[in-house]
Formats: structure tokens, C-alpha cells, sequence
């Protein structure tokens, strides 16, 4: 308990420095990536431009700022098995990546460097069949690939990846205690299933069925003939973010470790969406429809 305290207590003093509204507002008027991304170099963001090899990437910036939470949370609250599960994710999106590029014959693409995992163990097993990595992982990949040889279907590989992390996350939730990322990773397992039947183009009758009864569906329901997907999924953003953002000031527990974890992954990916949408100059208004307001 003294940890998750003096967690808590450091915690409170970097939310301060998250972006806000206006700073992200400013970033998409900008008047191209190069000004857009001189607005970024003004937060605490210029601290790791310098570790970069080029002055505007970006993606390696941003991914850097993850490994610096990363190693903030293993600092205070070493070996958490909810934190370690948070991270996770992104050892299964490496997994995804490096199957799409084996199976396209292509070299390793970037990976991120912020997971469990180490990319290059993960990246010498699926490439050259090196012992590298548990058994968890090793099943996990032959059933993937499994899937496409019977398939081919990167969709359906894509989808048990997936699967697989959500029964992690409901699996360590419910270990937690804490009811409301008990309920959280519910939600998050649920809307996930509500995309995926969005996505293969369901009738709105079958997903009405599926999750009318649902206490999330109202707040979804008005954007589900909407056949921009992005829109969709800001509204199933804003639900999950209202959810956990009662948790905010709380002053014990690892509710508020993880509220912050989340507002920060929707503050980096804020940026990397604005600075993209820059670089392929998207008009600011709607670069704006697209940005997730944080906790």
C-alpha cells in the first residue's frame, strides 16, 4: 500500500503536464506538420526529440514516451500483474505485425519497444523458429498461423490475437478486486465484439440483439448507422474514458495508476494522429472530429 501511495503522489504531479484541450486544439490549426510539430516541441515532449535520428520522427518520439511510463510504473509499482497486463497489448499488436510481414516476405517493421516482451526474442522466433520465447507465446503464434494456412484470412488471425489479449485483461482484472476495471475490461471485451459485428457489416437488428441490453447502448446506439467507423469509435472511446475517469482522485488503490496510463496512451495517440494527418495535409476541422478529448 505505501507504494501504490507514493505512486499516487508522483502521478498526480504528471497529470498536470498532459496536453490539454487547447495544446491539441493548436496542434491541428497548425499550418503544417512542421509548425504542428514546433507546438509539441514546446511540452516536456522536447525532451526526447533529442534521442531521436530525425529531427520529425515522430513514431519513434512517441514510442519512446511509452517506454518512459513504462519504466516510471516498474519503478513504483514493480512486477504489478494489472500494469503488466496493460503493456501487454502491445506485445500481441507485435505479433500481428511480424506475421503480416512473414507472411509477405518482407523484413521486420518497427515494433514497439514497450511491451513485455523483448522484439527481438519475439522477432527471432516467428522469423527463424529460435527458442526464445514461452510457451504462452509460442501456442499463441502456431494457432494464429494455424488460422491463416487454413483460412487465408489475416482478418480471422488478426481476431484470435485479439481474443487472446482480451481473456488476459478479463482474466488479471478479475484477480485485482477492483470492480471498476472488473467492469471496464466487460465493457472492453463487449464493444470490441460490437466493433468486429460492425466491421463484417452485420444488420443493425442482429447487433441491436446482441447488446440492447447492454447499460453502453444507448450512448452507442445513435452512432451505429454512421458509416464512418471512426466515428463510431470515438463514441465506444468517450464511454470507456467516462467510466474509469470516476477513479481519477481517488487517493488509494491502483485505480488511479491505471486512469493515468490510459489518459496518457490517449494523449500519445492523439498526437501521432495529428502529426500524421499533417504530414498528409488533412484539413484541422477534420482532424478535430477525430481526437479523443482525454480523462
Amino acid at each position: 500500500m505505501p507504494a501504490i501511495k507514493y505512486a499516487i503522489g508522483r502521478i498526480r504531479a504528471l497529470e498536470a503536464r498532459i496536453l490539454d484541450e487547447n495544446k491539441l486544439i493548436r496542434m491541428c490549426n497548425a499550418q503544417d506538420f512542421q509548425q504542428a510539430f514546433h507546438i509539441l516541441n514546446e511540452t516536456d515532449y522536447a525532451e526526447l526529440f533529442n534521442k531521436t535520428l530525425s529531427p520529425f520522427d515522430f513514431d519513434t518520439m512517441l514510442d519512446l514516451a511509452r517506454l518512459e511510463i513504462k519504466k516510471f510504473c516498474e519503478t513504483v509499482l514493480p512486477k504489478n500483474p494489472i500494469i503488466s497486463a496493460f503493456w501487454a497489448k502491445y506485445d500481441y499488436e507485435n505479433i500481428k505485425i511480424l506475421i503480416v510481414a512473414k507472411l509477405n516476405k518482407k523484413e521486420p517493421p518497427r515494433l514497439f519497444q514497450c511491451g513485455n516482451i523483448n522484439t527481438k526474442n519475439l522477432e527471432g522466433y516467428i522469423f527463424k523458429d529460435l527458442n526464445l520465447v514461452g510457451r504462452y507465446t509460442k501456442e499463441l503464434i502456431s494457432k494464429a498461423t494455424k488460422t491463416h494456412a487454413e483460412s487465408n484470412d489475416i482478418l480471422a488471425v488478426f481476431d484470435q490475437i485479439d481474443l487472446a489479449y482480451l481473456k488476459l485483461l478479463g482474466k488479471t482484472t478479475k484477480k485485482s478486486g477492483s470492480a471498476l476495471f472488473i467492469k471496464w475490461a466487460e465493457y472492453y471485451a463487449d464493444l470490441y465484439q460490437l466493433k468486429r459485428m460492425l466491421r463484417e457489416k452485420k444488420e443493425t437488428g442482429k447487433i441491436e440483439s446482441a447488446f440492447s441490453a447492454k447499460d453502453f447502448y444507448p450512448c452507442i446506439q445513435p452512432e451505429l448507422t454512421n458509416t464512418q467507423m471512426y466515428k463510431i469509435e470515438k463514441e465506444i472511446d468517450r464511454f470507456l474514458i467516462d467510466h474509469i475517469k470516476r477513479a481519477k482522485y481517488l487517493c488509494s488503490g491502483i485505480e488511479p495508476i491505471l486512469v493515468f496510463l490510459f489518459a496518457k496512451e490517449i494523449e500519445i495517440l492523439n498526437i501521432s494522429l495529428i502529426l500524421e494527418c499533417k504530414k498528409n495535409h488533412v484539413p484541422p476541422e477534420k482532424i478535430k472530429e477525430r481526437i479523443r478529448y482525454n480523462v
